[in-house]
């Protein structure tokens, strides 16, 4: 029989005279029992607390084994476990250092900023402490008496009551601060987080089904804390109901759960950065005229017998040195009715991707109307490649291209000029060797030399190659979504702090799928910073209980990745040098070793090799023994929703967040570094970061002539 609301005030008031001291007291326990009647949390609830005098009084530890490796995924018995360092105890220095990092990125007005700034110093100073010093109880169990004190220091100084107010309530940022760090930290060593440490040791031997049965809040949701299980906004009133119970001061409890006024902190990371070129690719790709052939279409056999040319080990036709195509070296995706053309006999052509595009894209021009810029060609009439040797319509879809760019010579000109001239070149062009092409163009074209009309159309596209190469413009810039953070002077300080939101953001207590598939977005987040590679070898990255996966753990215990040359992308550049076997960074190790043996068997649906496995959500369904091919749409979301201002960016813009981190460290000098993390050339890195010196010349003119300029 549930108690009505008189008795549970009755029991209030007799168990407050009790237990009226403050509840981050009663963390000070030796040992702290919890009675749960269910089998299912049998051997789950006694913890154990630190003394007073510890810095980190509610870290209490939950004594919760990780599941064992399974034996078929087991790793070496040689290899040693490798231990999870100890983070560093926090500083209130540690707190400044964070809250500037919070000016720097607009969260805090600074003018606020430097207010708590300095009511913090005043806290500390009347406690004897300096801001090197470790933060202990008097910001844990002790904060309230502590900013009792401190509230009757300003009374006595004689302050007004409003700047007594303004000055506590600046000061309560910082606990708030504090708090989420301490979940953060106990969250990923799998140990409880402060709201849960601290109503663990409220309820000490008191039994869970009564105080459920007590107070009406649903036994679930009780044990759900006990566990570990975040509670919900829509939690707040229970919560509250359990603080008036226990005599607890009103808020305590639902500070350290993340609630203030009603209302769940909010992490700001600030508004997205603006996108202006996802806006006009939305605008272009909603215009649908690209070719699309029927399976039987005698363009389908054209392409797939210039696949077979531009694949083959020594094709009849000639053809130049860099002009093959490789296969690819291991299956990614699955051959469809939309993906067809990638696809030779099964086996998918990755340049051929990009090839098809810039064909469909012109043959579907051909058909648009006159009033959408096209020649209005009939469907039936281009079904074959020999439309890319008749030069009137090339050049009118060059000018039409670049009046769609706003009269531009953008990449994707220079592109469509590129691929087309080495099908027209004389001596090896594919469709220039043969001359039984023009009988499939109309009637009207036949009387023309074959010869003559690729000759004419190559030159025009190498005289407009050579003219307009001076001319060549930037319309889409990759590093525009995240250019706000590669200003920074370390731009790796907002993945960290992404990093910290993720891990906060722990499903515990719901769906096991659900938790994990967040302990994966960890551990990928972080590979993705310390390995940075290539979508496709990152989705397709293999591990093994025998070691012999592409993630393999040496003998001490360290993490590290193997894969064979002829699997990347520039097997012509750096990759093709050597197989590539690089460490992982320990920071890592961590959430790589709780996601293989704890969470990732949760995933499996079947037999599968690979590291990160994907789920299906929706309509939308994976086939679980395939990669992750949508990989880097799931780190778009992931970096929208936890990425300072972010609008959201994939897996390649870890690439430019790495090396950009490296070469400012450095001083914006060692380049090299940055190409070794990549596995690219020093030639490309150094190209592609050379911008990051522009202000080399200025800067050296400043230390030269810094006094004749500061005259002026």
């Amino acid at each position: 029989m549930r108690a009505a609301p008189t008795q549970i005030n009755k029991l209030s008031t007799h168990r407050a005279k009790r237990l009226r001291p403050t509840l981050l007291n009663l963390l000070a326990c030796q040992i702290v029992t919890c009675t749960c009647t269910s089998p299912k949390f049998e051997g789950r609830c006694q913890v154990k607390a630190k003394s007073p005098d510890a810095s980190t009084s509610y870290e209490i530890r939950r004594y919760a084994e990780l599941s064992p490796i399974p034996a078929s995924q087991a790793t070496n018995s040689r290899a040693r476990a490798w231990k999870k360092p100890v983070r560093n105890p926090l500083t209130y220095q540690d707190l400044l250092d964070t809250q500037e990092r919070l000016v720097s990125q607009g969260s805090v007005n600074p003018r606020t900023a430097a207010n708590r700034a300095s009511v913090l110093r005043s806290f500390l100073k009347l406690h004897k402490i300096q801001t090197e010093d470790f933060v202990g109880q008097e910001f844990r169990t002790l904060f309230r008496e502590r900013a009792e004190e401190f509230l009757q220091q300003l009374r006595a100084q004689g302050r007004a009551q409003h700047n007594i107010t303004n000055t506590l309530a600046a000061l309560k940022p910082w606990r708030v601060m504090l708090v989420a760090i301490d979940t953060e930290s106990a969250i990923s060593g799998d140990n409880l987080g402060p709201f849960n440490q601290a109503f663990k040791a409220l309820l000490r031997d008191y039994p869970i089904g009564t105080l459920a049965k007590q107070l009406c809040i649903p036994r679930d949701m009780v044990y759900g804390w006990v566990r570990g299980k975040r509670p919900r906004m829509s939690n707040a009133s229970h919560i509250h109901r359990v603080e008036a119970f226990f005599g607890v001061e009103h808020g305590e409890l639902a500070v350290l759960a993340g609630f203030s006024d009603g209302r769940r902190i909010a992490v700001s990371i600030g508004k997205p950065a603006t996108v202006n070129y996802r806006d006009v690719l939305l605008e272009k790709t909603s215009f649908h005229y690209l070719l699309k052939p029927d399976r039987d279409s005698p363009l389908r056999e054209e392409w797939r017998a210039f696949l077979q040319y531009k694949t083959e080990w020594q094709p009849t036709l000639a053809r130049v040195n860099n002009g093959v195509w490789r296969l690819a070296p291991f299956v990614f995706g699955r051959e469809t009715e939309s993906s067809w053309a990638s696809y030779l006999d099964g086996v998918e052509v990755p340049s051929a991707r990009m090839g098809w595009s810039q064909v469909a894209s012109y043959l579907g021009w051909l058909a648009l109307p006159k009033e959408d810029g096209g020649p209005a060609l009939p469907v039936s009439s281009l079904q074959t490649l020999a439309w890319l040797g008749v030069r009137e319509h090339v050049d009118a879809y060059i000018r039409w291209m670049v009046r769609r760019c706003g009269n531009k010579f953008n990449g994707s000109v220079f592109e469509f000029l590129a691929k087309v001239k080495s099908v027209l070149r004389a001596d090896s062009g594919y469709l220039s060797q043969q001359a039984d092409f023009l009988r499939r163009l109309p009637a009207s074209y036949l009387a023309n030399s074959w010869t003559d009309m690729c000759q004419g159309t190559f030159s025009l596209l190498n005289t407009l190659s050579i003219r307009m190469r001076k001319e060549r413009r930037q319309t889409r810039d990759p590093k525009e979504p995240m250019r706000h953070i590669l200003e920074l002077e370390k731009p790796l300080d907002m993945v960290a702090d992404m990093v910290m939101r993720l891990r906060v953001d722990r499903p515990i207590g719901n769906s096991p799928i659900n938790e994990a598939a967040w302990a994966r977005d960890v551990a990928l987040i972080k590979l993705m910073v310390s390995n940075p590679l290539r979508l496709r070898n990152m989705a397709t990255l293999t591990w093994r209980s025998d070691n012999s996966g592409q993630l393999y753990q040496r003998a001490d215990g360290s993490w590290w990745i193997r894969i064979e040359r002829g699997n990347f992308k520039n097997t012509r550049g750096a990759a093709g040098n050597q197989d590539y076997d690089m460490p992982v960074q320990p920071m890592a190790w961590s959430d790589l070793e709780r996601y293989l043996r704890q969470f990732r068997p949760r995933l499996l649906k079947c037999e599968s090799d690979f590291v990160f496995l994907a789920m299906s959500s929706g309509p939308r369904k994976v086939d679980p023994a395939a990669p992750w091919t949508n990989m880097s749409g799931h780190i778009r979301r992931l970096t929208k929703k936890y990425l300072w201002r972010c609008a959201g960016i994939g897996a390649h813009a870890f690439r430019h967040l790495v090396a950009t981190a490296i070469i400012k460290a450095s001083n914006m000098s060692d380049f090299k570094t940055a190409a070794l993390v990549l596995n690219d050339t020093l030639s490309t890195v150094e190209k592609n970061y050379a911008h990051l010196r522009s202000a080399d010349g200025a800067n050296r003119m400043g230390e030269l002539l810094g006094s004749t300029l500061n005259r002026m």
